[in-house]
Formats: C-alpha cells, structure tokens, sequence
C-alpha cells in the first residue's frame, strides 16, 4: 500500500457467487417469483404507480413506465398488472366486469352497424341463440305456409278466384260466338271474326276467308269486335283487382301466422331476463322480428343459382337476405378470468382500432357489419391497454388516434385517410363506449420528448411507474432471482440451472449493472441468455444448466460479435497501431476508451501524447481543435488547462504552448474519462519525468484536481489485458482507475486469476499524487518541485528572450534613417 494508490487483491475484483449463497429454491420460491417477479423486488415507485393505475377510476390516470423497453417489456408488464389485480383481489377490491361487445344490423342505417354490450360471456350464447332463431323460422315458417289451415285457406281463395275467372271467360266467349267473333283465352283474350266456312266452326277466320266478305258485313265485324275488346278488357281489370284482393289477403294471413311464429321464438320475457333490458338490444330484437315478419317469404324462396361472383369464390354480389341475423361477436370476454391484460405491439391503425374488412368482387367492393374487426383498443376495453410508446411514435399518427381515444372514450374504426378526413368508409358503425387504463413505457428520453412537444401529454398520462435499472443485491434477492429463473426455465419448458449456474447468472446481472452491490432488471438480456444456455446444456445431454453452460454463452456471445476488437489486436501485434506495455517514456501515457459495436462493448487502449514548446502560453487540445472532439472532451480540456494552471501558476505564469493528442484516432472522441491520463501526460512532459508504458490509467478530474469515477470500468480493464496478453505479461502489467469504481468491478474470470497469479495488476488512486506516484515512483511534492523548477526555467528564458528583443529594438531605433 502506499499513500494515494492501493493495489487490489483477486477478491476485490468479482462479486462472486457460489452455488450455496443460492439456497433451496422449493415451488412456494417459484411461485412468489412468477407472481411478484423480480422486477417488483425492491421496485417501490414502479409497484405504487401500477397500482395507482389499476385503481384510479379517472380516464387521464393513465401510467408511463420509465425506464423498460424492448420486447421482454409487454410480458414483464402484463404479469405485474395481473399480479396487482390479484393482489387487489385479495383485499376484497373487486373491478367491473367487462362486457362482451357484439355489433347487429342496423334497421334504421344500415351503414350505421349497431353495438350492443352484454354480460361478460354472454355473447357467444347470444349468437347462437339468433343463429338457432333463423334455423327456427326455416323450418317452421315455411311448414306452416305451405301446409295446415292457411294452405287450405289458400287453395280455397284460389280455387274461387280461378272459377270465377274461368265462368267469366266462358260468358264473354259464348255472346262472342253468337256474334261471331272469336276470342282467343291463350292470348290475353285478343279478338278476331269467327269462321263461317264450316257449320259451327269456332276457329278464327282465315285471311282469305276475310278477304271475301263485303265491305258492310267487315265494318260489322269490327263494331262487334271493339265491343268485346272492352269486355275483355273490363274482365282483365277485374281480374287483376280480385287477384290483388286475393294477394293481398293471402299476404296479410301469412304476416299474421308469421308473426304468431315470430312472437313464439322471440320470447322478449326471457332474452330480458337473460340478456338484460338494454335500449340497443331491444332495438335490434324489435327490428328484426319486424323484419322476419315483412320478409317472410325469404324463409320458403328456394336458392338461386349461383351467381357469377360466387362461381370464382368471391360470394354473391346480391344481398344476402339472411345478414340480419348474423351477430358479430367482437368482443368475448368469457374466457377472460378478471379484466382483460392487453400487451401487443401495434404498428398500424388497424392493429390498435381493429379495421372493417371488404370483399372484392367483379367492379364492386362488399362490406357489412359482419366484417368489423376488432384492435387491440376493443380486445383491451374494459382493462387494461400496455404499448411500448416507441412503436406509436414511429407512426406518430398511431400516437393521435390513441389520445382521441382516451379523450372521446370511445372507438371508431378509423384509417390513416379517414383519420385526416380523406376518406369515407362504405360502413360508419356506432362508436363503441370505451373503458380501459393506457399503460405506455418507454425510455427517460421518450417521456422527456413527449412532456416537452406534447402539450396533452402530462394530462393524459398523469402517473408515473419508474423501474429501476437495478436493485441491491442481497441474499434476499439472490434467492428471489433464483427462484425467478427455476419459474421461467418451468414457463418455456426448458432446462433448469443448477446453482451454480443460477450463480453466474447473478455475477453477470452485477456485471450488467456495473455494481458489486447491484443486480440488473434487464430482464430481456437475462432471459435470452438463460435459454441460450439451455441449448448448451442438451448439445451436452447434460440434465441441468451449468456454470460452463452459462460462461460459454457469454463468450461466444462476444465472439459472434468481435472481429474488430480481434482485428484491433493484430494490429497491435503487428505493430501498426502503435501500443507500449513495456518500458518508460516521457510525455506519453496509455488511456483506455469504451466502443460499442452493436450488441457488444469492449475497451481498448489509447495513446497519449504531450508535446510543449516555448512561446505565448497555451493549450491546445487536437482532437477538439480539429473537430474530432465532442464539448465533453472540450470541457476536460479547459478544466485541464485551470487544473495546471492552479496547481504549478500561482507563482510563476505558465510560458509554454502545450500540445495534447491522442495518437492514430481518427473518429469523433468524446468524454472526459481521460482527463487523469492526459494530466499526467502533460506534467511528465513538462517535468522531464518519464511514465510507466505499462500501466494504462482512467479516470476524471476537477478544477480542485480530485479524481471521479467513470463508466466502463470492466471492459477498460479487459481490454488493455487483452493488449498485454498478446505482447506477453510481464509481472509489471496493470491498470489505474478510480478508487470510487472499486465498487463496479465484475471483471472476467481470466482476469481476476491472473491478478490472483500476479501476472497483472489492479490499482486505486485516491489523488493525484497516488498516481504520480504510481506512475513515476517519485513521491508528489519532489515531483511537483521539478515541475516547478521547469516552469519557472521555461519563465526566465521566455522573459530572457523578450528582453533581448526589446533591446533590439531600442538599438534599432538609435540608428540614423
């Protein structure tokens, strides 16, 4: 140990955990976890938001989740809502139940389907009981039509009209026939001169028979013909007007026998009773027994032929006689045990309002209530609507028909075109009253862009749900997240991980945490590296997960993902990215960066460099002068500047122009955790003093020179041992980072052994003075003496050189012109 750096042992550098920290895990273990989850451990503001959410009865209480995105965010949710909704249950708080949802035929609009609520379960039974009451009226309808006492009432009409009709014709052809006209009853009755050729002929008389009478005898004819036109005529008139009475009084019979039929199978007594006296369904049963007994004939009326439509599979393009009995259930609630949990992305309108769907049809487009189809909005009315609010904003207007939603309360099946007014659908149904809880989350971003563009945002989103990113870790939650994983491996029927393995699993939740004292809830990464696991774990034949299964996945995780990172080390072999492990230098120091390469993040050493020279006082930092620096980086570089400044200035003014790099970088850097890096390079320069090549350092300072912790601590680390692993470890090997990121270690296990085996080295530095120390081997106030010592030389040659270049200037001006 020495003043200002402490070098740290094997076991300051992993959180381990060992298959007994675990403990029994029983089925009571895996239940609780599979009902609180271990998201809800440790969870308080995310648990009270939720619940605030499922009690509230206001419309604008709607929750944002802070903090959970990706695919594994719907099924966390919706089992934590269903967990809250339990947990009410047992306190006695009971929700509404949710009704079904079915949409009729409108009598009065046809364009206008109608919505009727009922009891939830009840919608089923009440499709089927219209379905049952058409099947009813086919059978019985058309039997007691054409057959009983109204078919004799029928025939007897008809056989009364038919014999008056045919005495009639009999009267009008016998005077005819005295007369000697002809009156043809196959054709309307027309009228023609009777023949006299043959003795009691009652055949029309042939053209050349007329051609042979006289003049008189043919206007004769044609007076007596005109006469019995008009009896014929006046016959037909009343004819079709007794025929009309006929119909007419036949239709009314049948109505009557319809209706009692009718009257029968709509018991209204009972749907009431069973459905309830609701002003819609009322409406709809009144209407279509009305419609039953005015159509009645479309229950004897054999079937058509096929129509051309139909022949390729397209229906009929008439209309279907039968639609009003058809129910569109769009909403069934009966297998939904308390209130419906709907989590799903949405990425159309039609994916969140339903859609009223169209057959295409030979120059027409068909649609009817029957093809409304419902949307997440409908599937969740009455409970509970989960949506990752990125998938809304990708298509803001998804965004927009969500708020109509919750500020009408009600749904309309809209399109993009008719939400912006451009179109009209064939089909207009009747709003469906709406009563759901929006649940949305999301990312802090997310929600801090919509609070600040969105103006209606804070009101219909007014609870806020925030998830941790991590909890403690104790033993309490190490079991907790044990039991959580025996519950999910049982959920995919997968294998389950032994102890060990559920012990890896916790070392890797730190690691994603960045905490000894922490465990990630990032529960999408965790469940995919669990299932990953399993499919090690059966290649093998092995009858659990092990400890290797799980360690074999992470690395050829990174590997599947490393080539740049491996590249990266050749170069360094190969000595065409310039890296020293090994030796002294002055004015140059390894810092270590963080990349991100997609799914992976890795470190990796960088060189610094400082160069000064004398002339006007400066500080110029390249990368951010040349605009490969971020403001970050541009800040670290004048806190630098006051940083020497107040440290070595207070004395003697700084006569020296400082250059700083970072060698062979040729992209955007940004960030300050190099500051500490860049400081020592710049006083080893300025003092003369050479820098161990075989340390590299991270970490941050003030103005005050105090050292702050930084981000990426692990893969720093790891990195620039990978580097020194390919060079060769030397014993001498190591890195310096903060003293407050001892705490973030969750290093590998290649690491942590060779630091056990002392072929590298971890250190903490407290101060600035530890890590001159560390890296010089000078004590601080000797070093901080030569760094004074040359600013004070670089000072005097600076004033000396202005003083000679003041005089001569002043000999200069002596001289005669």
């Amino acid at each position: 140990m020495a003043d200002g750096f402490v070098e740290l042992g094997s076991d300051d550098l992993l959180r381990a955990c060992k298959g007994d920290h675990v403990g029994e895990i029983d089925e009571r273990g895996k239940k609780k976890a599979a009902n609180v989850l271990f998201l809800g451990l440790g969870q308080k503001r995310f648990e009270h938001g939720i619940e605030l959410g499922i009690q509230s009865r206001d419309s604008t209480q709607n929750v944002f989740v802070i903090g959970l995105s990706g695919p594994a965010g719907f099924d966390l949710l919706a089992k934590q809502v269903k967990s809250a909704i339990e947990a009410l249950e047992r306190k006695k708080v009971q929700l509404p139940a949710p009704p079904d949802w079915c949409f009729v035929f409108n009598f009065d609009s046809p364009r206008a389907p109608l919505p009727i609520p009922l009891k939830k379960g009840r919608g089923e039974s009440f499709k089927k009981k219209i379905k049952k009451f058409l099947k009813i009226l086919q059978r019985e309808v058309p039997e007691a039509l054409q057959s009983g006492p109204f078919k004799e009432e029928r025939e007897r009409v008809q056989r009364e009209l038919n014999e008056w009709m045919f005495r009639e014709q009999e009267k009008i052809t016998r005077e005819a026939a005295a007369a000697g006209i002809f009156v043809d009853p196959q054709n309307s009755g027309q009228v023609a001169p009777l023949g006299r050729k043959i003795p009691g002929d009652s055949a029309p008389m042939t053209p050349d028979e007329y051609s042979e009478i006289s003049t008189d005898d043919r206007q004769e004819i044609q007076r007596e013909a005109a006469r019995f036109q008009g009896m014929v005529s006046d016959h037909m008139t009343e004819a079709n007007r007794r025929i009309g009475e006929v119909n007419a009084h036949l239709e009314e019979r049948a109505a009557n026998v319809v209706r009692e039929i009718v009257e029968r199978v709509f018991n209204f007594g009972a749907m009431e009773e069973k459905y309830g006296k609701e002003s819609t369904l009322v409406r709809f049963l009144e209407g279509l027994k009305e419609y039953s007994v005015s159509n009645h004939s479309i229950f004897v009326q054999e079937r058509k032929p096929r129509q051309l439509g139909e022949m390729f599979g397209m229906g009929q393009v008439e209309r279907n006689p039968f639609l009003p009995f058809e129910v569109n259930l769009l909403i069934d609630n009966s297998k939904t045990e308390t209130v419906p949990v709907v989590a799903e992305r949405v990425t159309s309108a039609s994916d969140l309002l339903g859609f009223i769907d169209r057959v295409h049809l030979v120059g027409a487009t068909v649609t009817d209530h029957t093809r409304i189809v419902q949307g997440a909005v409908a599937r969740a009315n009455g409970g509970f609507l989960i949506l990752n609010v990125r998938d809304l904003l990708v298509n803001p207007q998804l965004w927009e028909m969500l708020k109509r939603v919750i500020k009408s309360k009600q749904l309309t099946f809209e399109t993009p075109l008719s939400f912006m007014g451009y179109e009209q659908s064939a089909l207009q149904p009747i709003p469906i009253p709406i009563r759901l809880r929006v649940i949305l989350f999301g990312s802090r971003q997310l929600l801090g862009l919509l609070a600040h563009y969105d103006e209606e945002f804070l009101n219909l989103f007014g609870i806020r749900a925030e998830i941790a990113p991590f909890v403690e870790r104790s033993g309490e939650q190490v079991g907790a997240f044990g039991a959580w994983m025996k519950w999910f491996t049982d959920e995919e029927k997968i294998l389950s991980p032994s102890k060990d393995a559920i012990g890896a699993l916790v070392e890797h939740a730190g690691r994603l945490a960045e905490n000894q004292e922490h465990l990630s809830t990032d529960f999408g990464v965790l469940e995919s590296l669990i299932k990953e696991a399993a499919l090690k774990a059966e290649e093998e034949e092995a009858g659990e997960i092990k400890r290797s299964h799980v360690e074999k996945v992470l690395r050829d995780r990174f590997w599947r993902s490393s080539f740049v990172y491996e590249h990266m080390q050749d170069l360094v072999r190969e000595k065409t990215f310039l890296v020293a492990v090994k030796g002294n230098r002055v004015g140059q120091i390894n810092g270590l960066y963080v990349s991100s390469r997609g799914d992976i993040s890795f470190g990796f050493p960088s060189r610094i460099t400082t160069q000064i020279s004398l002339g006007k006082p400066g500080f110029s930092h390249i990368q951010y002068d040349s605009g490969l620096g971020g403001s970050i980086l541009g800040k670290a570089g004048r806190t630098l500047e006051g940083l020497l400044e107040g440290k070595y200035a207070r004395d003697v003014p700084i006569a020296v122009k400082i250059f700083n790099s970072f060698e062979q970088s040729y992209n955007i850097i940004e960030g300050d955790s190099a500051s500490l890096a860049q400081f020592l390079c710049m006083v080893s320069q300025i003092s003369d003093v050479p820098l161990k090549q075989s340390i590299a350092i991270t970490g941050s300072v003030n103005l005050h020179g105090d050292i702050q912790p930084i981000g990426g601590v692990n893969e720093k680390i790891e990195g620039f041992f990978d580097v020194c692993r390919c060079e060769g470890l030397t014993g001498e090997q190591g890195v310096a980072i903060p003293w407050q990121n001892r705490k973030n270690l969750m290093l590998r296990r290649d690491v942590v052994d060779a630091v056990h085996e002392k072929r590298f080295h971890i250190w903490t530095v407290e101060t600035i003075g530890g890590a001159i120390e560390l890296f010089t081997g000078m004590p601080e106030e000797k070093f901080d003496a030569q760094v004074r010592e040359q600013l004070q030389g670089f000072w005097k040659r600076s004033r000396a050189l202005m003083r000679s270049g003041s005089d001569d200037r002043e000999e200069r001006d002596r001289e005669p012109v």
